[in-house]
């Protein structure tokens, strides 16, 4: 298995006193690597460091649901979801859930 390790930070895998919410990598961005590694079958590591206070800072937070909500509606169909769309399509009453 393949794993990409990226930062949210470019440039450094820590926090940086001169961070602003332009600087860091865009949404756009994050999850255009996601669909990349996921559509290699490859992990995705991304380091979001903590500020001098051992904390995450709100505007990183915010950052990470921008991706996390993107992904979500744009996130590729697994082999397994193809498969169970196709056997409602054929039988309904065969599918798993309907077990």
């Amino acid at each position: 298995v393949a794993e990409v390790c990226d930062c949210i930070t470019p440039g450094a895998w820590y926090w940086q006193t001169n961070l602003t919410e332009k600087s860091v990598t865009s949404t756009a961005e994050v999850v255009g690597m996601l669909k990349l590694c996921n559509s290699r079958q490859a992990n995705y590591l991304l380091n979001v460091p903590p500020d001098r206070t051992g904390r995450i800072p709100e505007w990183l937070v915010r950052r990470l649901e921008e991706i996390g909500q993107e992904w979500e509606a744009t996130k590729p169909v697994t082999p397994l979801q193809r498969l169970q769309r196709a056997m409602k399509a054929l039988d309904p009453a065969r599918t798993p859930e309907n077990k």
